[in-house]
């Protein structure tokens, strides 16, 4: 597999968005586009939601495939060919008052200036932070909740937008460096997380494709090969979550999608899902999201029929 490192210095860390993008079924180009050659101007991370097409990393064809997270630095040559879908955002690590010209600058995602390119590539990189340029995460949802935080207060540009969204990112950074470093550096993870990464990514698949159902972590230990307390302590390790945690998770975003789409009753929808009774859905619905089912449904569903 292909893994370029890029370092960062700990203590330079300071994101400054400076724009973010988002590709889906509404605006994405037939399959087989190409998006063109470009120099990558700023910093970005780019979170693939789905995906068929590949994204050309400095010469190397890398699949755009659903949980993928590609980090780029200044100078780096890349080409997208879809399709696939994705959130990007765009941002230097670090704050500098001399680039306030160059951040103006509505045009950061193509640059195809040689000259421009040595120089950003030149001052561009730290050191002592280690990201790789891809990597597939098993925390996709958590990290698809950051990216839409982001994307949704960069459109609607709040009074505090701007400090909300650096937070955002400095936990997705966070989050994918303990994730990528625990679990993906294998030679230096520890040996039950090796030997059970595919275990838990085994039960992982299988909660996601049966949101529906009603699991039981017993059932799920002996899915994975495992004890119930062996099971629930490595899932957490590698997953980020507890199964019970991740399992709601999934429900309810599973429930946010029948809200929208169809016009079953709360009561049916919580029964579909495996809920114990309506009440304890709508409790934790409301938890999650801090909407009603009813209020989300009534906010949401005008906006995913102009979209889809």
């Amino acid at each position: 597999m292909y893994v370029k490192m890029t370092t960062y210095n700990i203590e330079c860390i300071n994101p400054y968005i400076l724009t973010c993008g988002c590709v889906s079924k509404a605006n994405c180009p037939p399959p087989g586009t190409d998006y063109g050659q470009r120099f990558v101007k700023w910093h970005e991370i780019e979170l693939i939601t789905w995906g068929e097409g590949e994204i050309i990393t400095e010469g190397i064809s890398i699949p755009a495939r659903k949980g993928s997270i590609f980090f780029r630095s200044p100078g780096m040559k890349v080409r997208g060919i879809s399709p696939y879908h994705c959130y990007i955002i765009i941002f230097d690590m670090t704050y500098d008052p001399l680039k306030k010209n160059k951040y103006t600058d509505t045009d950061h995602y193509k640059n195809n200036d040689d000259r421009l390119n040595s120089i950003f590539q030149r001052h561009g990189n730290f050191c002592g932070l280690n990201f790789p340029d891809v990597f597939k995460t098993l925390r996709f949802d958590q990290y698809l909740e950051l990216f839409e935080k982001i994307y949704n207060e960069w459109v609607y540009q709040k009074k505090d937008s701007a400090l909300y969204t650096k937070s955002l990112l400095m936990q997705i950074l966070v989050s994918a460096y303990e994730e990528y470093t625990s679990g993906a550096s294998l030679a230096n993870a520890r040996r039950s997380i090796q030997l059970n990464r595919p275990r838990v990514a085994a039960a992982k698949d299988y909660i996601d494709s049966n949101p529906r159902k009603r699991f039981t972590l017993a059932e799920l230990a002996s899915y994975s090969g495992l004890s119930r307390n062996f099971f629930c302590r490595i899932f957490r390790d590698i997953i980020g979550v507890t199964p019970v945690a991740y399992i709601n998770k999934q429900k309810i975003n599973a429930a946010k999608k029948l809200l929208i789409e169809t016009n079953c009753s709360i009561k049916t929808i919580a029964f579909e899902l495996g809920f114990e009774n309506d009440t304890y859905f709508y409790i934790m619905f409301k938890n999650k999201t801090g909407l009603t089912p009813m209020e989300y449904r009534q906010k949401q569903g005008s906006a995913y029929q102009t979209v889809w």
